[in-house]
């Protein structure tokens, strides 16, 4: 097994020398990559603050942004006051895969990803939305019929989304969780909604 600081010493060691050749781009690609993997780990914790999986999102749509260049634009809007809240690490990437590998990809043309956030009362709600190529809106109630069942059960679509709708209902109860629907875009808003949890409330775990 690969040790992380083994790669982390690998991926500084190509910065380096693409910093001293002038290749700009491949130097901040290096460095997105680099975000990606160290907050990934997260030195084993499993809350982190929003801050950190922003710049985790942030990461992967650069990185995807430079293999599908003009196919691929993106936009987040997160108020700065919600980044020190806690959330579970590494949700939001596997939804705004879906909405790249389902949505974009799908269509002809360009596309756009759009991650927001914003609170209401004791609600954090985090959306992901597309104009890409869309799904019925059969598909799209099974859909969320699937993500209402029971935690743990085996799902019969991918398991990156679902992984996420459990882990997010086994910390806080089935009422949080992920739902989909159709957009005035004809694309996909997943909308994902958990409690704002302060660092306090956290216990400090994501420190």
């Amino acid at each position: 097994q690969i040790k992380p600081h083994f790669l982390y010493n690998t991926l500084d060691t190509i910065r380096w020398m693409a910093e001293e050749h002038q290749a700009d781009e491949i130097v901040r690609l290096v460095s997105a990559l680099t975000r990606l993997f160290r907050i990934s780990l997260s030195r084993g914790r499993e809350i982190i603050p929003l801050s950190d999986e922003m710049d985790h999102v942030r990461s992967y749509l650069y990185i995807q942004k430079v293999r599908y260049e003009d196919k691929l634009n993106y936009e987040i809007d997160v108020p700065e006051e919600l980044l020190t809240l806690r959330v579970n690490k590494l949700i939001l990437q596997p939804l705004v895969e879906n909405a790249i590998y389902h949505g974009i990809k799908q269509k002809r043309g360009a596309g756009h990803i759009l991650v927001c956030a914003r609170r209401e009362g004791a609600h954090l709600y985090i959306r992901v939305e597309d104009d890409g190529a869309g799904m019925t809106q059969e598909k799209c109630d099974l859909l969320n019929a699937e993500l209402s069942r029971p935690a743990g059960m085996e799902y019969d679509h991918g398991y990156g989304i679902f992984n996420v709708n459990d882990r997010i209902r086994l910390s806080y109860g089935k009422d949080y969780g992920l739902r989909y629907e159709i957009n005035s875009s004809s694309g996909i808003t997943v909308i994902l909604t958990c409690p704002a949890v302060s660092r306090e409330d956290a216990g400090g775990q994501a420190e």
